[in-house]
């Protein structure tokens, strides 16, 4: 299966969603590399609903779609321990940040 991203220049950034197969990530390319965020992949992969996420965690919902969706202004670290916590995961599983190869 190819994968067709979808390209939303802003500002400051270019958001390229991801899609494949079921699962999606979104990429924020920033000046020195980009950011994965991968919520929505472990919220399909554990078979967890963004409503009961919520419930659970204790985060707004509109937290929790600006982290799937990577439109953060800023990261909140208790918000982050919550979900690491909740999942069992490391930060990376959530957000990854990728720096430019230098070649």
């Amino acid at each position: 299966m190819a994968i067709q991203p979808i390209v939303i220049k802003t500002v400051n950034c270019y958001y390229i969603f991801i899609k494949v197969s079921v699962f999606s990530m979104v990429k924020i390319d920033v000046e020195n590399g980009h950011y994965l965020f991968k919520l929505d992949d472990l919220l399909q992969e554990k078979n967890v609903s963004k409503n009961k996420l919520m419930r659970d965690t204790n985060t707004d919902y509109k937290v929790l779609e600006r982290i799937i969706k990577g439109e953060l202004v800023k990261m909140d670290v208790a918000v982050f321990a919550r979900l690491c916590d909740y999942f069992g995961c490391k930060l990376e599983t959530i957000v990854e940040y990728v720096p430019n190869d230098e070649n």
